[in-house]
């Protein structure tokens, strides 16, 4: 009887031996990182159709999409208009707002019939806000004539600056693969070809930023339906354009812009639509590592 006793004491010790072996041999694995909203505030009716967005120091820029007048809103991270510049050029589809050195870009490049041969980026002093030039803009491949609404790879909404080099990323609804085109504001932009492509984003790309402190590329977009249904997500990439994360944004419809503040908070615009309002929201990282 003590016989046995003895041999179940020393395979209990060992069975104990080797679970806290085990536990001292698991990989600690770091939490996830996640997003967090911080805040959020509804813009004022001459905002309803914000589209792009661009951060600065003690403010944010902001534009309206086509039908609105040619003005660069300057608000405060309240959402309060400030003041407005206006520009010496149309707004047929001004989609997003961008700077590179001491040039602000304004991108009239929504497409989304695809019928458009009057694309261009808009160049203004950021300085005294006189206009300076209007830069035509078309992509090679692109058969005018045989596109479909809403079912093609040529419509656009997002820019940004990496230094000197603007990239600028398609709105792909026939492929879903969006495709980066990257030039300066010396280039011929008549006959623009994508230098790289981007999978597995859950929807289309409505506005994008270089995350300068975190050398990343932050892109928000949605995936939408004919009856008026929005998944909408924001999602970084690393300065190679793969992507590193998605999060999405389950209480947005229509998300149109995005940008990153000093301190590394992510900000975002939606427009105004059925069963929506026009907010300015403030988003942080969490357990970044």
């Amino acid at each position: 009887m003590q016989g046995r006793q003895k041999t179940f004491t020393s395979i209990s010790q060992v069975v104990l031996m080797c679970i806290t072996l085990l536990a001292c041999a698991s990989p600690d694995y770091p939490p996830a990182v996640t997003l967090k909203k911080v805040s959020q505030v509804t813009l004022p009716p001459g905002l309803a159709e914000t589209s792009g967005l661009y951060c600065r120091e003690d403010s944010l820029l902001t534009i309206n999409d086509s039908g609105n007048l040619p003005l660069i809103h300057t608000i405060d991270y309240q959402g309060n208009i400030q003041s407005a510049t206006r520009v010496a050029a149309p707004n047929n589809d001004w989609e997003a707002i961008t700077l590179t050195g001491d040039t602000l870009v304004v991108a009239d490049i929504g497409n989304n019939r695809g019928n458009r041969t009057d694309l261009s980026l808009i160049t203004i002093n950021s300085k005294s806000g006189e206009t300076r030039r209007r830069l035509p803009l078309a992509y090679k491949a692109n058969p005018v004539s045989a596109n479909q609404a809403y079912a093609h790879d040529f419509d656009a909404e997002a820019i940004t600056a990496v230094q000197n080099t603007v990239y600028l990323f398609s709105k792909s609804w026939a492929t879903q693969i969006a495709n980066v085109y990257r030039f300066t504001l010396d280039d011929d932009l008549t006959a623009l070809r994508p230098q790289k492509t981007i999978q597995g984003l859950p929807g289309v790309i409505t506005g994008a930023d270089w995350d300068s402190g975190r050398h990343q590329f932050v892109l928000i977009g949605y995936l939408s339906d004919p009856f008026g249904n929005f998944d909408a997500f924001i999602s970084r990439l690393d300065r190679n354009l793969r992507v590193l994360d998605t999060w999405p944004l389950t209480d947005f419809k229509q998300v149109e812009g995005i940008c990153v503040s000093a301190n590394g908070d992510y900000w975002i615009s939606q427009e105004a639509g059925s069963g929506s309002q026009a907010v300015l929201a403030q988003f942080r990282l969490q357990n970044e590592r």
